[in-house]
């Protein structure tokens, strides 16, 4: 039995894993003293570690050694090996890496005055994959209300209470009931602000600043990078 039972979603069929999950699985989020999250889902206990700089390490219990893992990170300097089973988050490139395929160009959109936030990738290839977001501070997970795919194009968009718009969050992927990715990001706002903030370097829209200025007042720690 799981100690301090944070969050747990009950997962249906088509409700959060490909149709391969069982109708009756069910997988456990658990925070762990270390920072980093346990994940029990129906095929094996797992451990997110997030490493810094957005990088995430998961592996099942029995992979898990923190030395190891800092380690191992350290002399790849967060590349990522795709024959690697574990997974690496690259800020500059946002990828994650599942052991059938790989999430590309995460971006996060959000709408300040609504909580409305859209993430959106591409896969490497068009297999199904479910995605979640885990509050970090607060132990809540937002599940998607509306889900766009054409072909290896995804986009999820969630409702976000704005208040947690600042919090720092983890993105989980599941690619099956047995494949499962994670990133972690500084918050929603940062992460919305930082692609409006690269678009600043060409010709900023004045709608573009406005939306600068809100996600500032959402999270006062961008205005501080």
């Amino acid at each position: 039995m799981l100690r301090r039972l944070f969050a747990l979603v009950v997962l249906l069929l088509g409700m959060l894993l490909p149709a391969t999950a069982s109708a009756d699985a069910t997988i456990y989020f658990e925070p762990r003293a270390d920072g980093g999250w346990r994940i029990s889902t129906p095929a094996e206990d797992y451990v997110a570690v997030p490493l810094g700089g957005g990088a995430v390490w998961i592996g099942s219990e029995r992979e898990y050694n923190r030395s190891l893992v800092d380690a191992w990170a350290t002399e790849h300097g967060f590349r990522a090996d795709t024959a690697h089973p574990n997974t690496f988050y690259l800020k500059a490139t946002k990828r994650a890496f599942l052991p059938s395929v790989t999430v590309d160009g995460v971006t996060t959109l959000v709408d300040a005055s609504d909580g409305q936030v859209d993430v959106n990738w591409t896969l490497s290839k068009p297999i199904q994959v479910a995605m979640y977001l885990l509050d970090e501070r607060t132990r809540k997970l937002y599940r998607p209300i509306a889900v766009d795919t054409q072909g290896s194009i995804h986009d999820e968009t969630f409702r976000v209470p704005r208040a947690a718009l600042r919090n720092r969050m983890m993105m989980f992927f599941f690619a099956s009931k047995s494949e499962v990715a994670a990133v972690e990001v500084r918050s929603l706002a940062h992460e919305a602000y930082s692609i409006l903030a690269d678009a600043q370097r060409t010709a900023p829209s004045a709608k573009d600043r406005r939306q600068m200025a809100a996600l500032r007042r959402l999270d006062p720690s961008i205005a501080k990078q």
